[in-house]
């Protein structure tokens, strides 16, 4: 009795999209579970970003300025999101660090130093590449949105794990979304 309630057509020989149906609504209604990684908000609610699955992390406020830190599950890269109040902006900023650049050239002439514009998590951006091998190795973002200074950076143990890990860390950087911040007006 029941199944001719849902499967009327059945008793009769002909097919019924009602079965479909009720298929949909079952996955509408109940969503399967996904793979997505954790998003993660700073306290400060500057931006998201998604937590890559084995990365340790750990967030550090200092007033208005958020910094989040991955580590690699091996420990030997580190991606670090830094986000603080900032009314500067891309043509201020090159300059200085510029000036920034040809003063490491010339501290440490075994070592490279590159400046560039770029693009990461949609917005664009101002590269820096800083090697002085055989100490370190980093690659900084910087961007502005809403007020807000976004910096990026990501260092390695060794050239090797810094090749490693490159792609993973620019998953990570990619998924920052920065928010915009309410405006509070006084009353």
């Amino acid at each position: 009795m029941i199944l001719n309630l849902i499967f009327p057509n059945k008793a009769r020989g002909r097919r019924s999209g009602v079965p479909l149906f009720c298929a949909f609504l079952f996955f509408f209604f109940f969503p399967q579970p996904s793979a997505e990684a954790e998003v993660y908000t700073d306290n400060n609610a500057y931006f998201e970003i998604s937590v890559p699955d084995g990365w340790q992390f750990e967030e550090f406020l200092l007033g208005y300025k958020s910094e989040l830190m991955f580590r690699s599950p091996e420990g030997e890269a580190v991606a670090v999101v830094i986000a603080e109040l900032n009314s500067q902006n891309l043509l201020d900023l090159w300059l200085v660090k510029k000036e920034f650049i040809e003063e490491h050239r010339k501290r440490f002439p075994q070592g490279r130093f590159s400046l560039s514009k770029s693009s990461i998590a949609g917005f664009e951006a101002i590269k820096i590449d800083y090697a002085v091998p055989p100490i370190t190795q980093q690659e900084f973002y910087i961007f502005f949105f809403d007020g807000v200074r976004f910096d990026l950076v990501y260092s390695a143990t060794s050239s090797a794990a810094f090749e490693q890990y490159r792609d993973a860390v620019h998953e990570i950087f990619s998924s920052v979304k920065p928010l915009r911040r309410k405006l509070y007006a006084p009353r």
